[in-house]
């Protein structure tokens, strides 16, 4: 018996979760098709002893308007946690701060003139509206023209580098720019981040529910076999033998995945096609001692295997975690890399030992659990050019529609998956 739906929707990660809320709301005939056991994406959750907590680091900022009113509709505000986030650089065995003047002028690692040029190179990004322009230019050789060669070799080489490996001197100078642009409204201490408490996993389990009351279904373990399409239009797909008539299809997979569902060849499907996504290996561990004091610690070290320490219980206080430490040790290694396939006991003992030589007194006998998370598909790779790529939610096919962080540009954010999901829903609505 063939299944009748007004809309499938292919992944369970927040913009699939988000359009299926409002959809279900107005009394849509919704089905989740989530290819895992269970729903969130790159925003579930693990539990540990007696708490949640996220595989891979998130937080939010004052001013994403899209979660905080998701948050709000979902009366979860309660949960909202504000700290400032601490935010260090690692130069050789020292942690140095760069949020204003002050912490400049003491910046041992730059020169007297490299802190003359970095002062007009915040200016002028500052001052940059025109990121088209922008995505014309690799960011390092922007950052070289406006900022110095010292200044590229000494902090950006290194950090573009722990973000996107042997791709680092492709990247665009647009995506550059908005990186920079986020991170400099910060307070004498670091930026104001807001948590959930509980996990983000919260805010996955709360829509669903809505979506489970307002009688959309969600199937795990969804191998999605076929779009069928007739007319410029899907009406059916097939998943795990099942047969489904569908009057939309909203897809939230990762692009190269959905095109091979398709497999169509147009101006559209070509430009899907093209979009490069980036791994993330990220080693979430408790501890017995805390390590950093601070929250974000971005490493200036070229023998060291992750790019930044993540220090969650520095902005979240441990009394949540039963008084446990709680670090994420982040990296993006590229799609080559020997550490996809390594054991997750190797990895972390790879890790570990990177991290031992920036702690030297750190012990295997401080770690009181560990977890290796991996990802292949955490967002864009952000290359020179890749704004001509980026596409709109409404597809080629008149009932097909695409959300997730591979629509935002030139920063992938939780709150722009949010974004993306209500707007799918509104075209949708727009359509009755």
């Amino acid at each position: 018996m063939t299944e009748k739906y007004d809309v499938a929707i292919l992944g369970a990660g927040i913009t699939g979760l988000t359009a299926a809320y409002y959809l279900t709301k107005k009394n849509y005939k919704v089905l989740i098709l989530e290819k895992d056991e269970r729903a969130g994406g790159a925003i579930r959750s693990i539990k540990i002893k007696d708490y949640e907590i996220d595989e891979f680091y998130h937080h939010f900022f004052e001013d994403d308007a899209h979660i905080l009113n998701l948050i709000k509709e979902l009366d979860l505000e309660k949960n909202i946690l504000w700290s400032e986030g601490s935010l260090v650089f690692l130069f050789g065995d020292r942690f140095f701060r760069l949020l204003g003047l002050s912490d400049l002028l003491s910046f041992e690692p730059f020169s007297f003139i490299d802190k003359i040029k970095f002062v007009l190179l915040m200016i002028r990004i500052k001052l940059t509206k025109d990121f088209k322009n922008a995505d014309k230019y690799y960011a390092h050789e922007w950052i070289k023209k406006y900022g110095g060669i010292n200044i590229y070799n000494k902090l950006f080489s290194p950090l573009l580098k722990s973000k996107f490996g042997d791709d680092a001197e492709k990247v665009s100078a647009a995506w550059f720019i908005e990186r920079i642009r986020l991170r400099s409204n910060a307070g004498k201490k670091g930026e104001i981040l807001g948590y959930l408490l509980g996990s983000f996993q919260l805010l996955i389990d709360t829509v669903l529910q809505e979506i489970i009351r307002n009688n959309g279904k969600i199937v795990y373990r969804a191998d999605i076999e076929k779009l069928n399409i007739s007319g410029n239009k899907i009406n059916y797909l097939r998943y795990n033998g099942k047969k489904v008539e569908v009057k939309h299809v909203v897809s939230s997979i990762p692009p190269f995945v959905l095109a091979k569902l398709i497999n169509r060849k147009d101006t559209y499907f070509n430009k899907l096609g093209k979009l490069e996504y980036q791994g993330s290996i990220c080693v979430l561990i408790g501890f017995d001692v805390s390590l950093t004091g601070h929250y974000w610690a971005n490493i200036i070290k070229e023998d060291c295997i992750f790019g930044a320490i993540v220090e969650h219980t520095n902005l979240i206080p441990r009394k949540y975690y039963s008084n446990d430490t709680i670090v994420y040790l982040g990296s993006y290694p590229n799609k080559g890399s020997y550490l996809w396939k390594m054991d997750e006991s190797d990895v972390f003992d790879l890790y570990f030992k990177s991290l031992n030589k920036i702690f030297p007194k750190l012990r295997k006998s401080n770690v009181l659990w560990w977890k290796v998370n991996k990802s292949n598909a955490v967002g864009l790779l952000y290359k020179k050019g890749i704004s001509s790529l980026i596409l709109p939610c409404q597809t080629s096919i008149d009932n097909l529609y695409i959300g997730g962080m591979f629509n935002s540009y030139p920063e992938r954010s939780i709150n722009e998956s949010i974004r993306f999901g209500k707007e799918i829903f509104e075209i949708i609505e727009r359509k009755k």
